[in-house]
């Protein structure tokens, strides 16, 4: 070979990084990538390729390469040479063992389900499995994700397909980390909803097989100390700092221990930063007055029981020790149909069931009663409720006064708010910028709907067209609304929200909301709609935004949601328009205004209008 012969690349192109020869395995995805090099830098002739192929592996290749004993023609044939060397990594295919591998790989703790699928599709390229491919590739799906519940919940999908596997398994996951990350914005107070204790403890020496939990934030997603959400935040029950009150091991901060400071009889309200905040089920405080429990005394099958009314319950709930007190009257249980959990997804350990009559007054009908062992009171669910005329389903409200305000603050109805002040991203010293380089893959039939959908937004001004470079760039996740044909944009934040510092503003607990409502006859729920985007961004801060599509870059003008900050931010802004105005409460972009009277209500209804079509930060 020629000595002499001159690579011509293209300048600012980079070689492929040298070729690791302990791992022979990757010689086709180094080939690929060789040859994608070959196109961008425009190395054209195959002497050039030889001679930039031998000089990107390394000095290895040399050795390799004079092994071959080529002739001087086919020493120039980057074919050639590129055959012999599939033959030096690739020998002799042993299909059985090849096979075997992909029906061995399944998804690793902690592996995305990008790296997984596109492992799946790497293994099955060299298993030889012609038109059976991509079925099989969707089988080792189904079986090998690591959630149980995709899982199963791919195989009762009719006509499951590769793509579609794909698809819902990206979602799936995309789904849940966006909901990992909307429980841990905002910093909860430690307060449970009907969260089931045992108080039975654990004897010692017996091992007990539990997930892994952050001491921080409770979190079961793995990640760093130095990324969780708690680590600045100061605990409510302690007072000190790096946890959330919700794992609190220690006192309180006046030194007493929960067991002997007076109880505050809180059925464990947990803060878990839902899209309906001031919706609270079976909440019991002591140290709130009330001018009537929401308790009633209802007969079961002849005994006189004291329940809780639950409307947020789907079933009538007793406890072990009722069930056991009147065991001779309700008879032997059966097995429980289904299956309860808590309002906050934990399993609630069902004994078993029993249908008996239910009366209160004039009111009778039959119901299931479910007994769960550890419960604190007795629970009347919502059918029971309703039956029995206990609580009643206003369905109905006079919209007079409403119909008014609509007309009075028109500006406030009509079209997406803005804020003036606009908001900076901050980012950790640490942070290590993340930027896609390509889209990631959208089905071909949903390509309408994202150019809709991205129109739509430039339209009102929520995106912008990127065409500078940006050091930061994510990818999209589309997913289809269930009963329509519309679909839902997302953008994956996952790694900017590993880099951007949180502002540390106080949330409102649900506490201490409905610690105002004693009395209350009268509540409107306002929604800012769209909330997080009536907030500008700052001109660093749309960079740091990007995301790639397959129509090109874009980025948010207005804050995103997803984003970890975004919560806190929101929420100072509206308490400062709101602040001083009585009658008044919001969390995040909900905002709630009540009073004991019809003309009380509509009064502050209106105060809260007038402030937010006159606040100076609004456009």
């Amino acid at each position: 070979m020629s000595d002499t012969t001159a690579v011509i690349v293209q300048p600012g192109v980079a070689l492929p990084e040298p070729f690791d020869f302990n791992k022979p395995q990757n010689w086709d995805t180094y080939k690929s990538r060789f040859n994608r090099y070959c196109i961008v830098a425009g190395v054209t002739s195959a002497e050039q390729q030889v001679n930039s192929l031998l000089y990107a592996m390394g000095p290895r290749a040399e050795t390799i390469f004079t092994s071959f004993n080529l002739n001087e023609t086919d020493a120039k044939d980057i074919i050639k040479v590129k055959e012999k060397f599939d033959g030096f990594f690739n020998g002799r295919k042993n299909i059985i063992y090849k096979r075997a591998r992909f029906n061995m790989r399944v998804q690793s703790p902690g592996e995305s389900m990008e790296d997984f699928i596109t492992d799946l599709c790497k293994l099955a390229d060299s298993c030889e499995y012609e038109n059976f491919r991509e079925q099989l590739i969707r089988d080792r799906i189904v079986v090998g994700v690591a959630d149980r519940r995709l899982s199963e919940r791919l195989q009762l999908l009719d006509g499951l397909d590769y793509k579609r596997a794909v698809e819902v398994a990206r979602s799936y996951e995309t789904v849940q980390k966006q909901n990992q990350l909307l429980r841990s914005d905002v910093a909860g107070t430690g307060t449970a909803v009907n969260r089931v204790q045992n108080k039975t403890k654990a004897r010692k020496g017996r091992n007990y097989s539990t997930p892994w939990k952050c001491y921080g934030c409770g979190s079961e997603k793995k990640h760093a100390k130095e990324e969780c959400p708690a680590r600045s935040s100061k605990c409510n029950k302690c007072a000190k700092e790096g946890h959330w009150a919700k794992v609190c091991k220690s006192g309180t901060a006046d030194g007493r221990s929960e067991k002997n400071k007076p109880k505050t009889a809180i059925q464990q309200v947990e803060d878990d930063s839902s899209t309906d905040p001031f919706f609270v089920a079976t909440v019991s405080q002591s140290q709130v007055p009330s001018d009537e429990p929401w308790q009633a005394k209802v007969t079961v099958d002849g005994v006189t029981i004291c329940f809780q009314l639950d409307p947020g319950a789907d079933v009538t709930l007793i406890t072990d020790s009722t069930y056991e007190e009147n065991r001779q009257t309700f008879g032997k249980l059966h097995t429980a149909d289904r299956n309860l959990e808590s309002v906050s997804r934990d399993s609630l350990k069902c004994i078993g069931m029993f249908t008996t009559r239910l009366s209160y007054g004039d009111r009778a009908l039959n119901a299931n009663v479910f007994v769960v062992k550890g419960l604190r009171q007795n629970l009347l669910g919502r059918g029971e409720c309703v039956g029995l005329n206990l609580v009643m389903r206003c369905s109905q409200v006079s919209a007079q006064s409403t119909v008014r305000l609509f007309t009075e603050f028109p500006g406030l109805f009509n079209r997406l708010g803005l804020l003036k002040t606009s908001y900076s991203i901050k980012l950790r010293k640490d942070a290590k910028p993340f930027c896609l380089s390509q889209p990631r893959r959208v089905p071909l039939v949903l390509m309408t709907k994202l150019k809709a959908k991205l129109e739509e937004m430039l339209q009102m001004g929520v995106i912008e067209k990127v065409d500078e470079p940006t050091d930061w760039c994510s990818g999209i996740v589309l997913v289809k609304k269930q009963n329509t044909d519309d679909i839902r944009f997302c953008v994956d934040l996952t790694k900017l929200n590993q880099a951007v510092e949180r502002e540390n503003h106080p949330m409102p607990t649900v506490e201490h909301t409905l610690g105002q409502l004693n009395g209350v006859k009268y509540i409107t729920k306002l929604d800012c709609v769209s909330g997080f985007w009536q907030v500008p961004l700052s001109e660093d801060s749309k960079k740091l935004t990007t995301f790639i599509t397959p129509f090109g870059r874009f980025c948010f003008c207005r804050l995103p949601f997803g984003i970890l900050s975004a919560p806190e931010c929101f929420q100072k802004r509206a308490s400062q328009i709101l602040e001083g105005l009585e009658g008044v409460a919001n969390l995040i972009d909900d905002i709630i205004v009540w009073g004991k009277t019809i003309q009380e209500h509509d009064a502050r209804l209106r105060a809260v209008l007038q402030r937010w079509d006159a606040s100076p930060s609004r456009e």
